[in-house]
């Protein structure tokens, strides 16, 4: 069913908790069919929104998605020198999406090309580092901090 999630998410907002194993009760009060209770239940579970504590489902909250930029800024601090195509397959990224935050960091002087390398396929591409790996947190830039200091 089309929208399980959304309405036991609502109603586990509203509860904070409901016993263990209450599917079809679960499913009534968040109008939904026993079946897609259960399979969302468990789908909280895998993903960390719900715990069982003393027979009750407890509600913790859905937990903070990755943002594609902290996937991409992980990479480049693993590898020592990378190519966008190496950092987008990592971060599982579009290659478009790596290029851009490889132009902003390096606008912003975080990011430095050190030289150029053929792929297999003949195309030349550009090789790029961090120049300080250490830096553990992503500094946050937007082309409009990057306006204001030029």
């Amino acid at each position: 069913m089309r929208g399980a999630a959304k309405r036991i998410r609502e109603l586990f907002k509203l509860v904070k908790a409901w016993p263990v194993g209450r599917y079809k009760e679960l499913g009534e009060a968040a109008s939904v069919d026993r079946q897609s209770a259960r399979d969302t239940v468990r789908d909280f579970l895998r993903r960390g929104e719900l715990v069982v504590d003393d027979g009750m489902y407890r509600y913790l909250g859905r937990p903070e998605r990755r943002v594609v930029a902290d996937k991409i800024w992980r990479a480049w601090r693993y590898c020592p020198q990378w190519t966008v195509n190496e950092i987008a397959q990592l971060a599982e990224a579009d290659r478009e999406t790596v290029k851009s935050y490889v132009r902003l960091y390096r606008m912003a002087g975080y990011v430095e090309r050190i030289g150029k390398r053929k792929r297999e396929d003949g195309v030349i591409e550009g090789v790029y580092r961090l120049k300080n790996r250490h830096m553990r947190k992503r500094p946050c830039i937007s082309k409009k901090t990057l306006g204001k200091n030029s």
